[in-house]
């Protein structure tokens, strides 16, 4: 069946695309919050300054759509060489997970290969950068020798829940020590101090919002790190974003409240069968009493009662997320140049990524901290 490729052509076009981007996403194998219209158009609203748009539409001889390469175009540094490169919407500065192309299942294969040939007809690409996508992505299952001998890497770990039928099996999977802690501060926050749990509404979601940034900023400025959200423009995407999945009502934003005060937060969102954790922030004179794992553990037993399926922590393996989670996922990165002075600086950016791992390795010490 021939495949017909169409550039979006305006800023315009992509915010007409809402309903028809949306119902794509739940056709592909992997349908997601991060492929969604709401996550991407609202990432390129505030970070597509100076970046080309390189959205691409496959359409079928019905002229149906059946799939969206969500790309943008940038000239960015890679080591000392500025590199013209074409990357997935969604990417740096903000952390997106499981990025791919929106492709109906059935038409995958089809669909990639129509996409990755209309890219090789842009002679001024250096750089084929896409990345934080699952080893069986529509991208990376089926570019096959299309994009040379180049070999996905591995990126980031992502730990999961994946429930049981009951929630008494879950809770038992855990170990006696993480829930008699549990139970312990629960004890403190709930019945001694009178704390509430709460999950946020289109009513109250900015403000709790501007209370995670300060928490989490507070803590990383507290360890010498600027954190996610030190940037104007990363808290404006996330406002924004926030509203717009709020009024869909997939924005899981919980909290603890405690004399009044908003002492924890933790902030992801809903999609499908599954809650994403974001990121999450709690008051540094709090941080013995642990009250992060007090809204951790409401809104895994939340999402449980709501009828999810998969719990997913999303980038990192820390061992607060390790305590809880029974599965995970593996991300992967694909870099693909295309011409000498990209492969110059892809060969120079992994010895340079190569040493700092093995260094890493020498100074790896306990990563457990509380949340």
């Amino acid at each position: 069946m021939p495949i017909r490729i169409e550039v979006v052509p305006s800023d315009a076009k992509f915010l007409e695309l809402k309903e028809a981007w949306n119902k794509l996403v739940k056709q592909t194998k992997h349908p997601h919050i991060f492929l969604t219209w709401e996550w991407l158009y609202t990432w390129w609203k505030h970070f597509g300054k100076q970046k080309e748009s390189k959205i691409l539409l496959a359409r079928n001889q019905n002229g149906d759509l059946v799939g969206i390469a969500p790309f943008f175009k940038a000239r960015e540094r890679l080591g000392l060489q500025k590199l013209s490169q074409v990357k997935f919407l969604g990417t740096a500065p903000i952390s997106s997970e499981y990025l791919d192309l929106i492709v109906s299942a059935s038409l995958s294969q089809q669909v990639t290969h129509a996409f990755l040939a209309h890219l090789e007809d842009d002679k001024d690409l250096d750089l084929y950068c896409f990345t934080d996508s699952l080893p069986d992505s529509s991208l990376l299952s089926n570019y096959g020798r299309l994009l040379g001998n180049f070999k996905p890497v591995p990126a980031e770990v992502c730990p999961l829940i994946n429930f049981p039928s009951s929630w008494e099996d879950y809770r038992q999977s855990i170990s006696v020590r993480t829930r008699k802690y549990i139970q312990h501060i629960f004890k403190f926050f709930l019945q001694e101090r009178g704390g509430t749990l709460k999950k946020a509404s289109l009513r109250d979601f900015k403000p709790v919002l501007n209370r995670l940034f300060e928490l989490h900023t507070r803590r990383w400025q507290s360890r010498g790190k600027e954190g996610s959200f030190v940037l104007e423009e990363k808290k404006r995407f996330h406002l924004e974003v926030s509203k717009r999945l709020c009024e869909n009502g997939q924005l899981g934003l919980y909290y603890l409240e405690l004399e009044g005060n908003i002492i924890s937060i933790l902030y992801g969102f809903y999609y499908q069968d599954t809650y994403y954790f974001y990121q999450s922030g709690f008051d540094l004179s709090y941080q013995k009493q642990s009250p992060g794992q007090v809204v951790l553990y409401h809104a895994i037993q939340d999402g449980f009662n709501s009828g999810i399926k998969r719990f997913d922590f999303l980038r990192g393996d820390e061992e607060y997320k390790l305590k809880w989670a029974n599965g995970k996922n593996q991300t992967f990165n694909l870099m693909v140049p295309r011409t000498s002075k990209a492969r110059l600086a892809l060969s120079l950016a992994e010895k340079k990524a190569g040493l700092k791992k093995s260094l890493k390795n020498l100074l790896k010490k306990d990563s457990w901290f509380r949340i």
